[in-house]
């Protein structure tokens, strides 16, 4: 019977060391699996703050678009008044008389400076091309309202 309870003993022994080897073995896996889902959270934070700044940067796009597309709409109904075309033939008009006046600097060939296109931008702005016959320049002219008329100047 002694004999028989020795190998129960180092049987129960050998169990219990089993056991702890196993619930160290367990909670080193625990232990991974915690680190491994930290960083699954860091990653999860990072790409949930980026997609924030994505859809943030998405609404402004898509507030700007529809801004862009008022702006268009309005504009197309003004640029088919027949009042706008009537100012912008006299703006037109006024450009090509006074374009020597605007443009500061002389043509590089002598002669004189002539409008090739105007591209209203705005009631307030156009885009001129203007040329000596040799040389092509752009500029950009501001139109302001006044009492005597319209005043064209350059906007450097």
């Amino acid at each position: 019977m002694n004999k028989l309870n020795r190998i129960f003993t180092v049987s129960c022994f050998l169990f219990v060391i089993a056991l702890a080897g196993y619930a160290y073995f367990l909670s080193n896996q625990i232990k991974l699996q915690e680190l491994r889902i930290a960083e699954l959270e860091a990653k999860y934070n990072e790409s949930k703050t980026e997609i924030d700044r994505n859809n943030d940067r998405v609404t402004n796009q898509t507030q700007l678009l529809k801004k862009l597309d008022l702006n268009y709409s309005s504009r197309n109904r003004i640029d088919e008044e027949p009042i706008y075309n009537d100012y912008k033939s006299k703006i037109r008009s006024l450009i090509d008389k006074k374009i020597n006046e605007i443009v500061p600097e002389q043509p590089l060939h002598g002669g004189k400076w002539f409008v090739s296109k105007i591209s209203f931008i705005s009631p307030s702005f156009a885009l001129v091309e203007y040329e000596d016959g040799h040389d092509l320049f752009t500029l950009l002219i501001q139109i302001d309202k006044t009492k005597k008329g319209y005043l064209l100047r350059e906007i450097n």
